[in-house]
């Protein structure tokens, strides 16, 4: 680049450039095989210029067909952490043939948006009228039913230190108003550990994950007890609900797998407060 007209411009007027090249009202199809922009694969100072500023403003499109989210959480994971953060706009397109067996062509539904941190924090910060504006809550228990097509992706960020909050709108002008949901998350980094908080470093990240989940604190804390004796399957199971929650033997405590199942309610013989404890309702 060095001998190239453009380097000898100054980096604000580069940067001016880049931007107005990376912004387009049409999205990319993580499928379609370029995903990069070719300016990315210019050179080394290019590409470390033009990177961060690429991923931050393209909207792009992740339709997954087969239903599993696996294609788009293999992709966070090869972009790492601080590309998935800076992620402006993330689409997740769900194929209908993958809800209904009739032969309805190929149509796909938008189902949810993720959001890197600094959209997020635009979205925080904007007012849609003098009484609403977005909040950040737990995504809660939903995801391992109705939000099946999110569980790849939360698994694929858990392994980056990272993981999903629901945006909600609230509105102020009643204490009582209920939040009203969307289906917009915002990728977020999992908590760490503040001092004095009863769980060493080695399990905050699955302390704050499992928050996400809508645990109870005493869900919470049977969670990470069964983790520190050695199991690497949990299950936490309350009246006709159980969590089942894998971890890989060889990475510590990383979420490889989880699920959710339900049995009879007529168990009546069951003593369901002796097993362990809780999982708190989202709002749904």
């Amino acid at each position: 680049m060095d001998s190239s007209p453009l380097s000898r411009l100054p980096r604000e007027i580069r940067d001016q450039i880049y931007h107005a090249l990376f912004t387009s009202k049409y999205a990319v199809t993580l499928q379609s095989g370029h995903v990069q922009h070719p300016l990315t694969k210019t050179c080394r100072q290019i590409r470390q210029e033009t990177l961060d500023m690429y991923y931050a403003l393209t909207r792009f499109n992740a339709h997954l067909d087969d239903g599993p989210a696996t294609p788009l959480a293999k992709w966070l994971t090869v972009l790492g952490p601080e590309l998935t953060l800076i992620l402006g706009k993330v689409n997740i397109w769900v194929s209908l043939r993958a809800r209904d067996d009739r032969n309805i062509g190929d149509m796909h539904m938008l189902n949810g948006t993720l959001y890197g941190e600094d959209r997020t924090k635009e979205l925080l910060n904007r007012d849609f009228n003098k009484d609403e504006s977005y909040v950040l809550r737990p995504i809660g228990n939903w995801v391992f039913n109705r939000g099946w097509y999110l569980k790849d992706i939360i698994l694929s960020l858990h392994s980056m230190g990272l993981g999903l909050s629901r945006l909600c709108i609230k509105n102020s002008s009643g204490a009582n108003a209920p939040l009203k949901l969307t289906s917009d998350f915002a990728i977020v980094r999992l908590t760490k550990a503040n001092q004095g908080e009863i769980f060493n470093d080695e399990y905050t990240e699955v302390n704050s994950l499992a928050k996400q989940f809508g645990l109870t604190e005493r869900a919470r804390e049977n969670l990470i007890l069964q983790l520190a004796a050695g199991e690497r399957t949990v299950t936490l199971q309350e009246r006709h609900r159980k969590l089942i929650l894998e971890f890989g033997e060889s990475a510590g405590t990383r979420l490889t797998s989880m699920r959710q199942v339900f049995t009879s309610e007529s168990l009546a013989d069951v003593d369901w407060a002796a097993l362990s404890g809780g999982i708190e309702d989202s709002h749904d």
